[in-house]
């Protein structure tokens, strides 16, 4: 199998054969201002056959995806994309050729097109050959076979005469063939050799893209040859965006050194649906698309990440790579985003923060356009009944703060965590990602793998037996404060402590369930008395301690209650992990 090549596009334009400037583009300066980004994960409704693979409803794609283009040179995005085998030739031509629109100046599109035989991209180029130059990899046409193109459409000055500005569509073909129950792609791909990298490595930020399956040439150095200061595009068609070879391609690049490295990954949405010679297959898959960087500055504040949640961007961590993640929303949409530079050179430290993505607006197909709306369904309200008789609580406080709301459940099912800041996006467990890239936001719960089924499951329903055993046990003392009325709560203010009681006070309560042993009960009850200990002043803590209250199901199925009553002879601000301690 051919080696993956590649390709400077300023060495490139700047051959005999086109005497064409390097494109300026917004995206590649590494200047204090942000870029913005227009992205479509589009509805899969796909068909395939020897002709190729493309939309099946041409008519509606043609419609989607030129309203799509239309609103690219409207909002005058620095950067659009589409993924793998999703735009439409037509559309593409009927853009240049009309009015010839395509990108501003120092915009760029990565449109992932609907796939094409050679000889017919031939006929493509000579057609708009007026309006555009179209630059492609040179292969031996075989009608047999198709391509799967990626179009970057830009614009550029010619190094020679008066420099006017020409329309530029350089197209870069897959490399290598995915594999399926058919061997489709193996049998009808025609594959390319080259891999198209803009802005000059190692003095610029460079923008590389890969094609869905591409990842299985990818090697190590490669990876080194395109991850510094630099954004990849990863388009896919792809039911399976966690296989093994996806992640490790993303573990090649994220795992050098440095944190100037971004990857897009754009995927079609989820439940993709593909019709091979008629045969009709429902995948029932995960979309994947996400954002990956290691922005060192990154906006944690509870505000920006509830504000991207609403609209249907997701932060989760990476911690293998230092790595945040964030997921959009799985279903069809349009996103529109607000992004800081992958660098930032020569830039005043307080004006050259790398906040991550901000999503700005999302907009839906609805009534034959594409209309904006104000959030995206994550899926949450549709489970959180499971929370049983305390539901109605746990709403509100979702209502309030997705963050809040996870945060409130990791105390209610006996978070065991020493530090202090457990709650902090980039530490809590719901938040955090395994090497397999697993999803167990329990507020983003798209995510159909049993294991992350499972997990949110579990919380829930250990916050349900909680207020069930509020209601129904003996409680001590010290929560006797509460017989007038508590309620499930989590506030910043008050991190460690879940359940606020009609006079003010605040407690932490917690149920284990069925599952920890009597060294996890131990361990769980003295870090939540930890954690309030350095965390506040010496008398409120006290009484804190005090009101830190955990149950849990013993081997026979009866609810035991663990908690330890004050010693009038122990020594205040006494650690509970001191050795040699009464209480």
């Amino acid at each position: 199998m051919d080696a993956m090549n590649i390709v400077s596009v300023t060495q490139l334009l700047a051959s005999q054969d086109y005497g064409l400037d390097a494109p300026k583009l917004n995206v590649l300066v590494p200047d204090a201002k942000n870029y913005s980004v227009l992205l479509l994960q589009p509805q899969a409704r796909i068909e395939a056959d020897k002709a190729g693979i493309r939309n099946k409803n041409k008519a509606l794609a043609g419609a989607q995806f030129g309203m799509f283009l239309e609103k690219a040179i409207a909002s005058n995005a620095d950067l659009v994309v589409t993924p793998e085998y999703s735009t439409p030739w037509n559309v593409l031509r009927k853009v240049i050729n009309v009015a010839v629109k395509g990108p501003a100046v120092r915009k760029l599109w990565a449109l992932g097109c609907e796939s094409i035989r050679y000889s017919e991209l031939q006929q493509f180029r000579d057609e708009i050959s007026e309006h555009a130059i179209v630059i492609f990899e040179e292969m031996v046409s075989d009608d047999s076979r198709f391509v799967d193109p990626l179009a970057y459409v830009f614009r550029t000055a010619e190094s020679h005469g008066d420099g006017r500005l020409k329309l530029v569509v350089l197209v870069q073909f897959k490399t290598h063939a995915m594999s399926d129950d058919h061997d489709f792609e193996r049998n009808l791909l025609q594959c390319g050799n080259n891999v198209y990298q803009f802005g000059c490595y190692g003095t610029e930020i460079t923008l590389t893209s890969l094609i869905c399956s591409d990842v299985f040439g990818f090697t190590d150095e490669i990876a080194k040859r395109v991850y510094d200061r630099s954004l990849i595009l990863h388009i896919q068609l792809n039911p399976d965006p966690r296989h093994q070879k996806f992640l490790e391609c993303r573990a090649k690049l994220l795992g050098l050194s440095g944190d100037n490295t971004e990857i897009i990954c754009l995927n079609w949405a989820s439940d993709v649906e593909f019709w091979i010679d008629c045969e009709h297959k429902e995948w029932r898959n995960n979309s994947g698309s996400a954002w990956y960087g290691k922005m060192p500055e990154f906006d944690f504040a509870d505000a920006t990440l509830s504000k991207n949640h609403r609209r249907g961007l997701y932060y989760t961590s990476l911690k293998c790579h230092r790595a945040h993640v964030l997921f959009f929303n799985f279903n069809p949409s349009v996103y529109c985003l607000t992004v800081s530079k992958v660098a930032r050179v020569g830039v005043p430290g307080p004006v050259g923060r790398r906040r991550g993505p901000q999503l700005d607006d999302v907009f839906n197909w609805e009534n034959d356009t594409w209309a904006s709306i104000t959030s995206l369904n994550d899926g949450f309200l549709a489970i959180v009944e499971n929370c049983g008789d305390a539901a109605d609580q746990v709403r509100d406080v979702f209502m309030d703060s997705p963050l809040a709301c996870e945060r409130l459940l990791a105390l209610c099912a006996g978070n065991a965590a020493e530090k202090h800041d457990w709650f902090l996006p980039s530490i809590l467990d719901s938040f955090s990602l395994d090497q397999g890239e697993l999803i167990n936001r329990i507020t983003f719960c798209q995510d159909r793998h049993p294991d992350s089924s499972r997990f949110r499951m579990l919380r829930l329903r250990r916050c349900a037996q909680l207020w069930s055993i509020l209601q129904s046990h003996e409680l001590p003392e010290a929560l006797k404060a509460g017989d007038n009325g508590f309620v499930l709560t989590w506030k910043p203010e008050a991190p460690h402590q879940n359940l606020l009681c009609a006079g003010g006070e605040r407690a932490t309560v917690m149920y284990l369930g069925e599952d920890s042993d009597n060294a996890t009960v131990e361990r769980t009850y003295r870090n939540a008395r930890e954690r309030i200990r350095i965390t506040m002043k010496e008398e409120a803590a006290d009484r804190a301690k005090h009101r830190v209250v955990l149950w849990y199901c013993d081997t026979n199925g009866s609810i035991q209650r663990y908690w330890k009553p004050p010693f009038i002879d122990r020594q205040r601000d006494e650690s509970e992990h001191d050795i040699g301690r009464i209480s």
